[in-house]
């Protein structure tokens, strides 16, 4: 057993307007390595698919964390949305909106994170949501990889840091109600001290890690692995142009071709059911019908698993029609209900999370 501490907050810094702005800035010139935390803003539509969406999101605020000539971790925070009575203001940066103080501040950060080896936990997910700001990536480290190539029990930075350094951290679920809330919505004081410990210790486990991959033998696997994030994140990002319209059109032949299927089941049987009851199923097909029987589910009656009805089609060409009816119910439902609601109002396209 061990305690758990909190961070230490007394090297955590919140940059306030254009003043601590610049000093952040002198100071993180020259470094060549940092820590670095989005937080973001999560559209309504991510919002509802329990997803967050890099392409559709906004920065709401980046924690940076490097080490200083006294080989301290020193983390500033820049808020890049508006919380309520937070005393901070985008007016405080010289500039006219939240959006034109986002552009600003990744501007500002774009040299030296060209310049740097920037540590991030989810590089993938980061790395796409600045995409859209125009900051590029040269050098990156990924703890999320490193720890997968370091068999962390668990791959999630809180878990980490708990094992690692008896360190009890904020989770999200502390600053918001994620399914009602966004980041702009919590106190700015929580938001501030949440981003700070993040980034802190996403770097300090960085460090670490680059260590450990190297005397456990695991940093050519890592290497594998980060040599695809670049293709990966490209290919995200562009998308699969995708036709919503056509799936609208091609619905009502699946759906009458479905209805059709079930009254002729239904006439055949004698009584209506449910044909996505599977137990249901199984009585008419098995009981009623007598067909032969295929290997019993948990639940104790014969499966309708299509691969075991495969196997006794031989028995009855009803059979042919129950399957038909479940691959027609399953295209309907997975592809042309399901593939709608998955592409991007912002660009009208398909973009995986691989």
């Amino acid at each position: 057993s061990f305690i758990l501490r909190r961070p230490n907050e007394k090297n955590f810094h919140l940059v306030d307007g254009s003043e601590k702005l610049g000093e952040f800035l002198s100071k993180l010139e020259g470094k060549k390595q940092f820590g670095l935390d989005l937080e973001t803003n999560e559209s309504k539509w991510a919002r509802e698919r329990d997803q967050p969406d890099p392409v559709s999101n906004e920065i709401a605020g980046i924690a940076v964390t490097y080490k200083d000539d006294n080989e301290e971790f020193i983390t500033y925070y820049i808020p890049t949305c508006g919380h309520k009575a937070s005393g901070v203001s985008y007016k405080d940066f010289g500039v006219g909106s939240w959006t034109d103080q986002t552009y600003l501040v990744c501007a500002l950060l774009q040299p030296h994170i060209r310049r740097a080896e920037v540590f991030m936990h989810n590089a993938k997910f980061d790395i796409e949501t600045f995409d859209k700001y125009g900051v590029k990536f040269r050098k990156f480290f990924c703890t999320y990889l490193a720890g997968y190539a370091l068999r962390e029990e668990t791959l999630g930075l809180k878990e980490i840091s708990k094992r690692r350094y008896s360190i009890s951290m904020y989770t999200l679920d502390d600053v918001i109600d994620i399914k009602k809330q966004q980041i702009r919505d919590a106190p700015l004081a929580l938001v501030f001290i949440y981003g700070c410990a993040d980034s802190d210790y996403c770097f300090r486990y960085g460090l670490n890690a680059k260590e450990m991959l190297k005397e456990e033998g695991s940093e050519e696997f890592y290497k594998m692995q980060l040599a695809l994030l670049p293709w990966v994140i490209e290919e995200e990002l562009t998308g699969i142009e995708t036709d919503a319209d056509k799936f609208e059109e091609i619905d009502p032949y699946f759906k009458d071709r479905i209805g059709e299927i079930e009254q002729g089941i239904f006439a055949e049987a004698g009584y209506e059911f449910n044909m996505n009851s599977a137990q249901q199923k199984s009585k008419l097909l098995f009981e009623d019908w007598g067909l032969p029987e295929t290997p019993l589910t948990v639940s104790g009656f014969p499966t309708t698993d299509k691969g075991e009805l495969e196997k006794i089609a031989y028995a009855d060409p009803i059979i042919e029609t129950f399957m038909e009816h479940g691959s027609l119910t399953t295209i309907r439902s997975t592809f042309i209900k399901g593939i709608p609601k998955l592409v991007n109002p912002l660009t009208w396209r398909l973009h995986a999370n691989i």
